[in-house]
C-alpha cells in the first residue's frame, strides 16, 4: 500500500492541514501537496473541482490511492493504521494512552483559513 501515491489537499495557514503535514513528515511518508487557497476567488474549497474531492468543502483532504479521507484527526488515525511505524502515539501500555482523545481537544478543520474570530462579530 505504501507504493500508492499520497496527495494532501490543504492550505498553508490551516492549522488542520499543518497537523496532517506534521504527521506525514514524522512518519517519513512521501506526499504531494495540492494547495487549496481558502481566500482566493471567494475560496477554492467552494469550487466544484475541490467539492468533487471533499463535498464538505473543508481542508485538509488526503487522497491515498482510491481512498479519500477528510478531517485532520481521521487522516492522522488513518496514517497510523496504514503506516504504523514510526508510531505517532504511545502504545497502550503508556500512561499517556489514558489521556484525553484528540477528538476532545477542539481540533476542528477549517473552512475560511482567515484564522481567529471575526473581529466584527
Amino acid at each position: 500500500m505504501a507504493a500508492e501515491p499520497v496527495l494532501l489537499y490543504g492550505y498553508w495557514r490551516s492549522s488542520s492541514s499543518y497537523r496532517v503535514r506534521i504527521a506525514l513528515n514524522l512518519k517519513g511518508i512521501e506526499y504531494q501537496q495540492k494547495d487549496v487557497h481558502l481566500l482566493r476567488g471567494g475560496g477554492e474549497q467552494k469550487q466544484a473541482a475541490y467539492r468533487s474531492i471533499n463535498p464538505l468543502g473543508l481542508v485538509p483532504a488526503l487522497v491515498h490511492g482510491e481512498r479519500v479521507i477528510v478531517q485532520s484527526v481521521a487522516i492522522c488515525e488513518y496514517l497510523e493504521d496504514v503506516f504504523p511505524e514510526p508510531a505517532l502515539l504511545p502504545g497502550d501500555e503508556s500512561p499517556a494512552a489514558e489521556e484525553t482523545p484528540a477528538e476532545d481537544t477542539g481540533a476542528g478543520d477549517e473552512v475560511s483559513g482567515a484564522g481567529g474570530a471575526d473581529p466584527q462579530a
